[in-house]
């Protein structure tokens, strides 16, 4: 399935932290993740930590509302 082959993806890659979120990734193992139920979790995370070094890739579908998660970040950078 396609989650599970992005699940080994981002086990091979180099990375401090994913934040997954969607019911397809809830019962996948991602090495360094965090799994969230939605966009309100996100936030609630990034809100701990110092994003001022981060490189940030948000990726999913619409039904995510991954929006809001972009729209708190450009907050903080504005």
């Amino acid at each position: 399935d396609e989650h599970k082959r992005i699940a080994k993806l981002i086990d091979n890659m180099d990375v401090y932290r994913v934040i997954l979120t969607g019911n397809e990734f809830r019962d996948v193992p991602v090495k360094k993740s965090v799994f969230c139920a939605d966009s309100s979790e996100i936030i609630h995370i990034l809100q701990k930590d110092d994003l001022a070094e981060s490189a940030i890739l948000i990726k999913g579908s619409r039904a995510n509302h991954l929006e809001k998660v972009c729209d708190y970040i450009k907050i903080l950078f504005t």
